[in-house]
């Protein structure tokens, strides 16, 4: 899972060198708290500026937003004034949990890039 979030990173890239320090905000559910720290660690070390999880979990607190789903992360993003937005979401189609990692423009509510990130494999 962290290769798969290392290759989001570069992902990141070109955002970064778009815009000055673009302002992103990491979306994900309860269950996804490790993951979202991992991603927050990893980019705190890449030249964006991350959004407080508090101030995040706030808005969608005002917003009465439950669902942590792409047109709600867009909407929360444009409160925070956000370039883009993380988000960070889990499939299991099966009895094997898949990570999906989005990246989307605020401004466009477009997918920049989206990313998978298969279980890891155990010895």
């Amino acid at each position: 899972m962290k290769l798969a979030l290392l290759l989001f990173l570069l992902t990141l890239v070109p955002l970064a060198q778009a815009a000055d320090s673009p302002r992103l905000a990491i979306v994900a559910d309860a269950s996804m708290k490790t993951e979202a720290d991992l991603l927050t660690v990893e980019l705190s070390h890449q030249p964006v500026v991350l959004l407080e999880r508090a101030e995040i979990d706030r808005v969608f607190a005002e917003q009465k937003l439950a669902a942590r789903g792409l047109a709600e992360a867009v909407q929360v993003g444009k409160v925070l004034r956000a370039d883009g937005v993380v988000l960070l979401s889990r499939i299991t189609p099966s009895q094997v949990s898949t990570l999906v990692c989005r990246l989307v423009a605020v401004e466009t509510g477009a997918v920049l890039d989206s990313q998978l990130a298969p279980p890891e494999m155990k010895d």
